[in-house]
């Protein structure tokens, strides 16, 4: 495994280190930050499939949280707050002022992962999240290893704590199969097999109810480009309820499709776990987004993300508990060909 220096990060906890660290074989070369666990570099066959910035800095000043892990909690959790035991918890509410968003202001893609192993195949981040942070309950400990197989990245997600807590851990890596210089997605083929999406509101928070997606613009149980229908729906920023049984094994693991996408004579396959995806089309990349590697502009529509995850708001429903004594343990397949 090749070790680089990457930069120096300086903030209110102290200065730490930065450096990348980078899994590769025959056909594909992952370089994975110990900041925020971020996916800095995904490349099939000499193309980089993943946005991203080649600078500290420029990590800093994003928003749009480019391959990080997100967590305590990925997505939105209404108000700002959910219960655990009649207790009432109110979280950073960093989503215009009224909502939690993906683990809030300071999530954990901005936190330094110890690097707790490293060999030629995988690498394994670990966090300790302190009772309180961002207002959840428990001192949160938390483990992520990557895993590169001949054709895929495999990206597991365990925790543990020593309260009841919610937890719900996600990969924000933003993928144009064409390669990063390559324009758009949206002619990207996208296959989800879902038959409901999660309802938001006007603010994009869950209302704690699900929509059909047959005959919509929502619905791609049969592939087609992702662009088709995108004027419909002013760019998709959806959660994906998962159809599909677990009944394909992968390391020992039964997991299921979340998603197949094609471009330019490669394939990636999303295999996961987890019960849901959200589909993500970078709606809000353009004018004042921080430049990609090597100088790249970028544009709406650039990527899209395929975040596994639990439903929106589950704390809402009781759902995603992490009981003191459980773990927290789900996979992540990223396949190419």
């Amino acid at each position: 495994m090749e070790k680089t220096h990457f930069g120096t990060l300086m903030n209110d906890e102290g200065i730490f280190e930065i450096y990348g660290y980078t899994l590769e074989n025959a056909d594909i070369t992952v370089t994975v930050l110990n900041l925020g666990g971020i996916i800095q570099t995904f490349s099939h066959r000499g193309t980089e499939i993943v946005c991203g910035f080649d600078t500290l800095e420029d990590y800093l000043a994003d928003t749009s949280y480019q391959g990080a892990v997100v967590g305590r909690y990925a997505n939105r959790i209404r108000d700002g707050v959910f219960s655990i035991g009649g207790k009432t918890y109110k979280l950073a509410k960093n989503a215009d002022g009224m909502h939690h968003l993906h683990g809030g202001k300071q999530g954990f893609n901005r936190k330094v992962f110890d690097v707790a192993k490293k060999g030629r195949n995988a690498l394994v981040l670990s966090y300790l999240s302190p009772d309180g942070e961002e207002g959840y309950p428990g001192n949160l400990s938390v483990k992520v290893t990557y895993t590169l197989h001949a054709d895929a990245l495999a990206i597991r997600y365990e925790a543990v704590s020593d309260a009841d807590t919610y937890v719900n851990l996600t990969n924000h890596a933003y993928f144009n199969l064409c390669g990063i210089t390559g324009g758009d997605v949206l002619s990207h083929e996208l296959l989800i097999p879902a038959g409901q999406i999660t309802e938001l509101d006007e603010n994009l928070t869950a209302t704690g109810r699900r929509i059909d997606v047959a005959g919509t613009p929502y619905d791609f149980n049969r592939k087609k480009p992702v662009g088709r229908d995108i004027a419909a729906v002013s760019g998709y920023d959806n959660n994906y309820i998962l159809s599909g049984e677990k009944n394909v094994s992968f390391d020992g693991r039964g997991l299921r499709l979340a998603a197949e996408l094609s471009c330019g004579g490669r394939t990636l396959t999303v295999l996961t776990d987890k019960p849901c995806m959200q589909l993500y089309t970078a709606n809000f990349l353009g004018e004042g987004s921080v430049p990609f590697k090597g100088g790249t502009p970028a544009i709406r529509h650039h990527a899209l993300c395929l975040e596994t995850q639990y439903e929106p708001n589950s704390p809402a429903m009781g759902q995603t508990l992490l009981s003191v004594g459980e773990r927290y343990d789900t996979m992540t397949v990223f396949r190419l060909a």
